[in-house]
């Protein structure tokens, strides 16, 4: 049986930040890049250089989510998320007992209330800097 991976890509509006786990949910790749104006092509630039660099086929992903404001451009993506919903997952399975997330992007700053289960209780954000 090959190894199976799962990816996450956050395809932001300064930066396009992607993470490749295996099968033990331990990091195995990361990398970013400058969105430009071209988020589309930047995530498909980190896709192909990390599946050249692990020497992976696009098979060997067993699942992928997307998330940022340029997720919809992800083609080769199994689903999309927004990022409030990835931090809170993130957030619950490292800190289990976290109840706020605070992001700090390159357009907006987010606040988001966990509930016991790590799920989004209530959120806040700001309108661009």
């Amino acid at each position: 049986m090959r190894a199976q991976y799962y990816l996450g890509i956050d395809v932001g509006s300064v930066t396009t930040d992607m993470v490749l786990l295996d099968e033990q949910q331990r990091i195995v790749y990361s990398d970013i890049t400058a969105t430009v104006a071209d988020g589309r092509a930047a995530a498909q630039c980190l896709f192909e250089k990390m599946l050249a660099v692990q020497g992976l086929t696009s098979e060997a992903i067993a699942g992928s989510v997307a998330c940022g404001y340029g997720r919809e451009n992800v083609p080769f993506t199994h689903k999309t998320m927004t990022e409030i919903t990835c931090h809170a997952t993130a957030a619950h399975a490292l800190f289990p007992n976290a109840r706020t997330v605070i992001d700090i992007g390159g357009e907006d700053t987010k606040v988001i209330a966990l509930d016991e289960s790590g799920k989004m209780r209530d959120f806040i954000m700001n309108n661009k800097c």
